[in-house]
């Protein structure tokens, strides 16, 4: 399995297909759609958004710190790296703890992205692969097996 495959079907098949049973649900209106999928999506992340912001609060209260160590060693950058590391240590903030959770929330906003691009094709040919992507097996009032097409 490949990594176009893998995005595929963790990533982009399980949100447009989430997307289109919303869109079922709340009355076929895609606009309300998006913003309900978007607040599902944004509180399924909320552990790792509070995570990025307790780190982020974290690294900013040591910055006076920091700026004092840049000024007592100059520019010696190895000792500064070796004195800002051991005060990262001293307090328990990991400098990679705002980097992190950002970095696993870009696939689920990109997948979301493709999955909205998608299922509002620009043109009806696009509308062709949207079919190969749904799950047939599952319940949906916005997809109709029998012609393909969403209503």
């Amino acid at each position: 399995m490949g990594i176009g495959e893998l995005w595929t079907t963790l990533f982009f098949e399980p949100m447009l297909n989430g997307l289109l049973v919303l869109y079922g649900f709340l009355g076929h209106n895609f606009a309300l759609t998006i913003v309900g999928f978007t607040i599902l999506i944004r509180s399924l992340m909320l552990p790792l958004t509070l995570k990025q912001l307790r780190s982020s609060k974290a690294m900013s209260a040591l910055q006076p710190q920091i700026k004092d160590i840049q000024k007592r060693l100059g520019k010696n950058r190895e000792e500064i790296s070796k004195a800002t590391m051991a005060l990262y240590k001293e307090n328990g903030v990991n400098p990679a703890g705002c980097a992190v959770p950002t970095l696993l929330q870009f696939p689920i906003w990109i997948g979301l992205y493709q999955s909205i691009t998608l299922a509002m094709a620009d043109r009806p040919d696009n509308l062709f692969s949207l079919g190969t992507h749904l799950y047939h097996w599952l319940p949906t009032t916005a997809y109709t097996p029998v012609n393909n097409t969403l209503l």
